[in-house]
């Protein structure tokens, strides 16, 4: 039955959850998460979704399976509600108008279910409700002989918004409703994918913009052409990250042949200017102008060699309709389909490597070393004459690895070189800290001169993935760092700091791989003369990344790391066959355990082979140890609140014993809601984390909601909370590993929610327990309400 929705009812307040995840800022809001999707994103987050580009966006859940992407929209309604009279429902997406569009384009689905009450066990159940979806299909629904039912709508009648009680008694009889997450599942539509040569036509003389998908394999090809009259430009894809402008320098933007989707937006702004706008990368300015007084039409000619998908708001607001119905939009050329090179063996960066390619599966052990952090023993692949030379005499490099690490901070490369007569030498390193990698490449004449840039990665390098890493000089001469799927250009700056980039010795030229030379080390194990050569590295900067390294490139060809492992030996060991005298070993040790998909599976310890686990603090949870001896991560949800209030508890405050170990604090956590009210003249003590009986961190409110965290008994942060949200909040304060030995890199990160900011260390001193204060109140209402479980939230 149909009906359609008139009256403005009162809405439903809606207190929806905290979406922890953080946004990138400068992700661009999208229609939906297809359509980010479509822009190369691949990672299931949380991501900014509206109708405009401009329109305020609603950050939601995107989830991506395969080719599939889901958009979770949450309601008021997940929270139990007792139908009396006529209620509205609030989403997520406060714009009605691009949640009914959103819902209209997509496959939504939403599980509504009613529980009817019952005053007396004898009385049947009363009372029937109407529901009204955000596209105004009607269910009447009515007690059926079950105490609940479930309900699950589809399409048009997903997402519930009006509830219509038939009968206005309020009493305990009316019956409770909930309601599932508003979930939209986006697949293409079939008439918008095109397979050749399309055109547009579009208003020379306005302002306009015209966004396509695009998918591709190619390397080297044209992406599509501007042409107004007599005047034209092409625009073309290079070397797989670059995009050129005819007669234009190349613009280095990020992977665009790796036969996944991107989305490239053309605009016009008057007087005469357009940009080219690719994925979530800066706008291209074009240099070539097009324009001609005699043609007040503007054609763009997609000719991707590929796959494309009309997503311009143009194109999907009528089913993608072109040719004979629009003249201005055609298909000029047909081509067949064909598939796609995914993944391993598909070469890239062809122009400068041969049988360069990304390869994210585990491969034969024989081709793969792992290194090792050792108190005693170096860990490194080196390499001897790694560069080409230029005809100034300057390196260029063309050097690739793919690694994975569980650690936070390593080296990945250290090259250095000079010439014979030492009037020129020089030094590179690539390396990274948690989110940063970051490319160094210095040249030293008469005095030394840097350049560099950095590639962030919110997620971490250290995440036990493989992670490839390229650098090397476009056409000989500017250089690039690639890290999988982005790209930086290294530019000279005089601020570059190198205090973290190792030295150059004194004679040769070589590249370290994964780790360099340095002092720590036990004596008589290494050739004095190798000792003489890399003497100047004392003191460890960036450390062994330790983990796994494969697929070392080098002067563009592929290296046989077993054969160069060799030779390094024979070079530098007293003992060429001593196979303990390097923390390197054939092979990458394999976790056996099922971790979850945002959880690291690491060795036990840290400086020698232990057996694997789950690191369950990544992501909040505890490490469960099975029947059969292997190691899983649990939730372990809240069963009950704990509300911090002499009310309710015998005792002040409450003491949780932390299991004896010597590790240092590494990483804790605490869920907490906040009280309603504070003395003003007494902050609230919430948590106390303890080292016998000196206090290491201390969390405490105060009457104006700030949350201030203090180190050693002084204030180190505070963040503001409003006292009035209900919702539960995350703290979280984990130890940084910090680059190199200095004690001032040594820091502890700590989060409120998504707020971030960096406390100093509290030193080599072990957590022993935890102490949790009630306060002086009478009711919930003026107290701390601590989350916990069985077991302290403490790792």
């Amino acid at each position: 039955m149909r009906e359609r929705w008139r009256t403005t009812l009162p809405l439903i307040a809606a207190l929806l959850a905290v979406l922890t995840a953080r946004v990138q800022a400068d992700i661009q809001p999208r229609f939906s998460c297809y359509n980010h999707f479509l822009a190369g994103l691949r990672t299931s987050s949380v991501l900014p979704i509206g109708a405009h580009p401009t329109s305020v966006p609603s950050n939601v859940q995107c989830t991506f399976e395969n080719d599939v992407a889901f958009t979770e929209v949450h309601s008021a309604l997940e929270a139990p509600y007792r139908v009396v009279g006529k209620k509205s429902v609030n989403f997520q997406v406060l714009d009605l108008f691009h949640l009914r569009e959103l819902v209209r384009r997509s496959q939504c689905t939403q599980t509504l279910t009613v529980q009817w009450n019952k005053t007396n066990p004898t009385d049947k159940p009363r009372g029937t409700i109407q529901v009204i979806s955000l596209l105004n299909e009607t269910t009447r629904i009515e007690y059926s002989g079950e105490d609940r039912q479930d309900f699950l709508f589809s399409d048009t009648f997903a997402g519930v918004r009006h509830l219509i009680a038939e009968d206005d008694t309020d009493d305990e009889s009316n019956p409770t409703v909930t309601a599932t997450r508003l979930l939209c599942k986006h697949v293409p539509q079939p008439e918008c994918l095109v397979q050749g040569k399309f055109e547009v036509d579009l208003e020379a003389n306005l302002e306009w913009s015209y966004a396509f998908a695009f998918k591709t394999d190619v390397t080297n090809q044209t992406l599509f052409s501007l042409r107004c009259g007599q005047t034209s430009t092409e625009i073309t894809l290079e070397n797989d990250f670059f995009v050129r402008e005819l007669g234009v320098e190349a613009v280095a933007v990020g992977y665009l042949s790796d036969a996944t989707w991107h989305t490239a937006i053309v605009k016009h702004s008057e007087p005469d200017r357009h940009f080219l706008k690719i994925d979530d990368y800066p706008d291209i300015e074009l240099a070539r102008s097009v324009n001609d007084d005699t043609d007040k039409t503007v054609t763009l000619t997609i000719s991707v060699n590929g796959n494309i998908q009309l997503v311009d708001p143009t194109d999907t607001n009528d089913d993608c309709m072109y040719s004979f119905d629009k003249p201005q939009k055609r298909l000029q050329e047909t081509v067949s389909t064909r598939a796609m090179c995914i993944g391993c063996g598909c070469s890239k960066l062809t122009d400068t490597f041969t049988g360069l390619s990304k390869c994210d599966e585990d491969i034969d052990d024989d081709t793969v070393y792992s290194l090792r952090r050792d108190l005693d023993r170096l860990s490194f692949l080196h390499f001897d004459n790694p560069f080409d030379l230029n005809d100034k005499g300057s390196p260029i490099p063309a050097i690739s690895a793919n690694f994975k690490s569980d650690s936070d901070v390593g080296l990945v490369f250290f090259g250095y070189w000079q010439s014979h007569d030492s009037t020129k030498k020089g030094r590179l390193q690539v390396y990274y800290h948690y989110d940063t990698i970051s490319a160094v490449y210095c040249e030293n004449k008469e005095e030394e001169e840097c350049s560099g840039c950095s590639i962030k990665n919110a997620k971490g390098f250290g995440t036990d993935r493989w992670v490839q890493t390229v650098l090397w000089a476009q056409g000989g001469g500017d250089l690039f760092l690639a890290v999988d799927t982005s790209i930086c250009q290294l530019h000279r700056s005089s601020n570059i700091s190198v205090a973290e980039v190792y030295a150059v010795p004194q004679h040769g030229t070589g590249l370290f791989v994964g780790g360099t030379w340095h002092e720590k080390k036990r004596r008589g194990l290494y050739r004095p003369d190798a000792e003489q050569r890399f003497f100047e590295n004392t003191r460890e900067k960036a450390p062994v990344l330790r983990g796994c390294i494969r697929d070392v490139f080098i002067r563009g060809e592929r290296q046989d790391l077993g054969d160069a492992f060799r030779v390094q030996r024979q070079q530098m060991l007293a003992e060429p066959d001593d196979n303990n005298a390097f923390a390197v070993r054939k092979g990458c040790q394999r976790c056996e355990l099922t971790c979850s998909a945002s959880t690291r599976c690491r060795p036990h310890g840290p400086l020698q082979s232990t057996p694997m686990i789950c690191d369950c603090a990544d992501v909040l949870e505890f490490g469960e140890v099975t029947g059969d001896s292997s190691q899983t991560c649990q939730k372990k949800l809240d069963v009950t609140p704990v509300v911090l209030s002499t009310e309710f508890l015998s005792q002040k405050q409450i003491v949780l014993d932390v299991e004896n170990t010597k590790a240092v604090l590494s990483k804790v956590w605490l869920k907490f809601a906040l009280p309603k009210q504070v003395n003003q003249n007494e902050p609230q003590k919430i948590v106390e984390f303890n080292s016998h009986r000196e206090s290491l961190f201390t969390i405490l409110v105060d009457s104006d909601g700030n949350v201030h965290v203090q180190l050693h008994g002084q204030e180190s942060a505070k963040r503001q909370i409003d006292l009035l949200d209900d919702r539960v909040h995350l703290l979280q304060l984990q130890r940084r590993t910090p680059m190199g030995t200095r004690h001032s890199a040594k820091k502890y990160d700590l989060y409120i929610d998504g707020w971030h900011t960096v406390v100093s260390d509290i030193g080599k001193l072990v957590l022993n327990n935890v102490s949790v204060s009630a306060a002086d109140t009478p009711d919930e209402q003026s107290s701390v309400i601590v989350h916990v479980n069985d077991k302290t939230k403490v790792n």
